[in-house]
């Protein structure tokens, strides 16, 4: 089991885009661990002809990068990206030096020359530069700062090794690993864990037309929307709204800020996948994870909540219903019969049908159901948006079928998250 922190380790992973400081750590640990897997899991019983990658948020955003990744091909066989794809804007970083000037700014490091500006950073202890991260601000509203100066996170770059092109133009040319790839989103991926590591408002102080378009536009670049395109987007989604009925424009938000990431970007992700000819099955998982949390919504997934019933958790809750578990197992059958074989379904499953040109998925809910093109009015809408911008233009574009041959691994590794023997997984039963 592998974790990769760059996200919250912050400018530990800064880098100049030059040979001083490539940048790409992460992914680069991530690719050393599945070759150290290529040469040594066959002694611990495993199979180095079946792995699958496993990942959700920033996590599954790297599993999307590492199929376009030449260095990473043939180390992998299936892939699973969880509310999170390559093809979200902010995965890349376009100036990394900028960011590295930023940083060494406020540690002190100022310089021209990059090589004097990373020795001086690689001087600094751990304790400064987490300092400096926190003076960053990594992931949190900023109100007084340029939107176009805002760095989310610390990204990966085109660097030539890892990435020889930005991901989404890789995938336009269906330059990706010829393997199945499993992916989805959640309902409610902005509920309340996203806009409370944020700091983004969703009280009733804020929740007015004209503060909620300030509010947009500081989260500009994560939306990936301009300051042009920002008043189609309020039309779009609050338009018929009353200024006063907050809860709802509250609601229309957080519906907006998940289509405009997460949901967006994932069906451009399957898409690509799809046209370039390769297995896709997608879901949408709708119910929200039992807890003790109080959270503004609970008619729909949180970003997250899926873990919750993918790992077990609410197996072992008191407070979980019978239904909710029967899903939770479900779910783990689901994702073991798609690291073993390529395809999730199963014995006494509902049938999920494969990501094809009548693009449909599987909801995923106490009531488990096909459905077809999903929020195809939005999508429509997002896709228009940026239909301008390049390679998003083609990533709606019908094309190739999907197909590959596949076969059994009598043995599963997935990194990052899963590592499970599926020869032990029982039966579903019917959630009733």
């Amino acid at each position: 089991m592998c974790t990769h922190l760059c996200a919250s380790m912050g400018t530990l992973c800064f880098r100049t885009g030059d040979s001083q400081a490539r940048g790409n750590w992460a992914l680069l640990d991530q690719i050393a661990a599945l070759r150290w897997v290529q040469k040594n899991i066959a002694a611990f019983g495993g199979d180095p002809g079946c792995v699958t990658l496993f990942g959700q948020s920033s996590g599954a955003m790297c599993i999307s990068g590492l199929m376009t990744s030449p260095i990473a091909q043939g180390l992998f066989h299936r892939a699973i990206s969880q509310s999170g794809t390559a093809v979200l804007k902010v995965f890349i970083t376009p100036d990394p030096l900028k960011v590295a000037k930023k940083i060494a700014h406020l540690a002190g490091c100022s310089h021209n020359s990059t090589k004097i500006l990373v020795d001086c950073l690689r001087a600094r202890s751990g304790a400064e530069m987490m300092r400096v991260s926190k003076k960053m601000r990594f992931f949190h509203m900023n109100f007084q700062e340029d939107p176009q100066e805002i760095v989310w996170f610390m990204s990966p770059v085109v660097d030539g090794v890892v990435f020889l092109d930005n991901p989404v133009e890789l995938l336009t040319r269906g330059q990706v690993a010829p393997v199945p790839y499993l992916l989805g989103v959640n309902s409610m991926e902005f509920s309340w864990v996203l806009p409370f590591i944020m700091k983004f408002p969703l009280n009733k102080h804020w929740m007015r037309k004209e503060t909620i378009t300030k509010l947009l536009w500081s989260a500009s670049t994560l939306l990936n929307v301009t300051k042009e395109q920002l008043p189609l987007v309020v039309k779009e989604y609050l338009a018929d709204i009353d200024d006063h009925d907050w809860k709802r424009l509250r609601n229309h938000v957080m519906d907006l800020a998940g289509d405009a990431t997460f949901l967006y970007s994932t069906l451009q992700a399957a898409r690509y996948h799809r046209n370039a000819g390769f297995p896709v099955y997608m879901y949408e998982f709708k119910h929200h994870a039992p807890s003790i949390i109080i959270k503004p919504r609970t008619d729909g997934a949180d970003h997250g909540d899926e873990m919750h019933f993918i790992f077990g958790i609410v197996l072992s809750k008191g407070y979980s219903s019978r239904k909710e578990k029967a899903l939770s197992l479900w779910m783990m059958k689901y994702w073991a019969n798609f690291a073993r074989t390529g395809n999730p379904n199963g014995k006494k499953l509902p049938y999920w049908p494969r990501y094809n040109r009548d693009e449909k998925y599987l909801q995923l809910d106490l009531t488990t159901r096909v459905d077809e093109k999903l929020k195809e009015e939005k999508m429509a809408f997002w896709m228009r948006l940026h239909q301008n911008e390049g390679p998003e233009k083609q990533g709606s574009s019908e094309g190739g079928s999907a197909g590959g041959s596949l076969r059994d691994c009598p043995t599963t590794q997935a990194l990052g998250r899963l590592a499970t023997d599926t020869s032990r997984t029982s039966v579903m039963p019917s959630p009733v």
